[in-house]
């Protein structure tokens, strides 16, 4: 009996990851990075190329990593702009969460309908299975996405562990995400952050666009003048 009801469960979840491929929004392979040369580390982040669009790291943030990793490979060598720098969880390791995107409790949307989330891994090999991390640390229903999304940067990583694999990345948006009720989210949506259930994935950045410095200042500076008129 046992034995049954695992199987009907495995299926159930292979059957809900098959029907929940990502299609709300623009999954696909970044196109170029400006990020140092091939081949001679650090690999500084400057800029990022999907299609036509481009950003730069003024207009990104890292988030906060938990998860565990190989010896001498941090989980929080995802939350710099060094692509060179893996974690590399030795295909056994359980998810990876970022939370305390740009340092703030919450991630919305600034982006319109442009890439929002940008993950980057050695290998460009592995299957991508991303959950949103809602209100509540309420988790959304799991978004699997096809290595064939991974797209070269023209890097090698250099260093112990993944000597010499190619270095690629995703782009997606927040409308790829989906809630607890399998209903994709919206640009209006507020999401706390992003959980990686890919045991095999080895993230070299996990990046995601955030409004400018001064809007920023401005939404901080009116928070402050909101707090003083309750006063």
């Amino acid at each position: 009996m046992k034995a049954r009801v695992l199987c009907t469960a495995t299926a159930t979840v292979a059957l809900w990851l098959l029907f929940s491929r990502a299609s709300g929004g623009a999954v696909g392979p970044i196109t170029s990075v400006e990020a140092g040369s091939n081949g001679s580390p650090p690999y500084l982040l400057e800029s990022i190329t999907v299609g036509e669009y481009s950003v730069t790291t003024t207009f990104l943030a890292t988030g906060r990593s938990s998860g565990e990793t190989g010896p001498s490979s941090p989980i929080t060598h995802a939350d710099d702009f060094d692509l060179n720098t893996i974690a590399s969880k030795l295909g056994t390791r359980p998810a990876w969460t970022v939370t305390m995107i740009g340092g703030r409790k919450t991630w919305t949307d600034s982006n319109g309908d442009n890439p929002d989330f940008f993950v980057f891994e050695a290998g460009m090999n592995d299957n991508l299975v991303i959950r949103a991390i809602l209100g509540g640390h309420t988790l959304g229903r799991p978004v699997a996405i096809d290595p064939s999304n991974w797209g070269y940067t023209g890097l090698d990583h250099i260093g112990f562990y993944n000597w010499g694999q190619p270095i690629g990345g995703i782009s997606f948006t927040i409308t790829d995400l989906l809630d607890q009720d399998g209903l994709h989210l919206t640009n209006d949506s507020v999401i706390e952050g992003i959980l990686f259930d890919s045991p095999t994935l080895d993230p070299a950045l996990f990046a995601a666009v955030i409004p400018e410095p001064a809007t920023i200042l401005l939404l901080g500076l009116g928070g402050w003048l909101t707090l003083g008129r309750r006063r």
